[in-house]
């Protein structure tokens, strides 16, 4: 973790050198390549330390944490990072097998690593590390303008690091199902899990669509469906959320962040249509 915030320190130091430009940058294609080239400079010691260190470690929390940093590197020393390591290391994790067949281009071994993350028993993204730089004293400390660059760059590692993992979850379990031994129970199970564990709007989104793949019934499929909606519009009509060159905006978005790592996407927005 300490590597980390390192890591985190090089970019809060960047983005406060001038801010108001690092905001320019994000409508501005030239501006944002050029900003990145930066962080990546400004991280790629920090990023090599945590490498060296997740190749000793036999835990997966720091595997993880490591995964996630690589996948915001352009490190070459990130080549020796792979989520078949952490899956091997986190064997009874259904998320470390989700990202091990996200990331796999071969289809037999994406199709047993769905499988073998069907019946674990953790559903644990180990993104706390991550997302909870968001709260730490170094960012605390910096601009309000500065703590919204770095809300935004976590943000969005949180996606990224999940999407692919979810098409292919997606076309896994998408009709016809039963060519596969086990293959649609396993979606059942999967439905289960985005719906009860998994804690993100994009989870929750594709338990309906796992559910209707696996065959429960429509009263189950139309109340996911129904929150996901309604917590979407939650979302996107949070006041000032849409704006993050304005204060309102920014420190919505500072709220957002920090309910992330808090307790996860989907009680943040429950919370937030409660109080609305």
């Amino acid at each position: 973790m300490g590597l980390f915030t390192l890591m985190g320190q090089a970019e809060s130091a960047l983005y406060e050198k001038d801010w108001e430009k690092s905001i320019k940058c994000l409508s501005d294609d030239e501006c944002s390549t050029k900003q990145e080239d930066a962080r990546q400079r400004a991280i790629a010691p920090h990023v090599a330390a945590l490498v060296q260190m997740a190749l000793v470690t036999r835990d997966p929390a720091v595997y993880a944490t490591t995964f996630y940093a690589c996948r915001s590197s352009r490190s070459p020393d990130c080549k020796q990072i792979s989520a078949g390591q952490w899956a091997a290391m986190d064997r009874n994790n259904t998320v470390a097998w989700m990202h091990l067949a996200g990331f796999s281009a071969d289809p037999a071994q994406r199709d047993q690593a769905f499988l073998n993350g069907s019946t674990s028993a953790l559903f644990e993204s180990r993104m706390l590390p991550v997302m909870s730089l968001a709260q730490s004293e170094v960012v605390a400390s910096k601009s309000l303008s500065v703590r919204v660059l770095i809300g935004n760059q976590l943000a969005g590692s949180f996606l990224r690091h999940s999407i692919n993992d979810y098409i292919s979850l997606s076309l896994f379990c998408k009709p016809p199902a039963d060519k596969l031994p086990g293959r649609q129970a396993a979606c059942a199970h999967y439905a289960d899990k985005l719906a009860q564990l998994d804690n993100s709007l994009i989870g929750l989104s594709m338990a309906g669509h796992i559910a209707k793949y696996a065959g429960q019934p429509m009263e189950r499929i139309k109340a996911l469906t129904d929150e996901k909606d309604a917590l979407m519009h939650t979302l996107l009509t949070y006041p000032g959320f849409v704006d993050p060159t304005t204060c309102v905006g920014a420190r919505n978005i500072e709220t957002y962040v920090g309910d992330l790592s808090r307790i996860g996407e989907v009680a943040a927005l429950r919370q937030w249509a409660a109080a609305s």
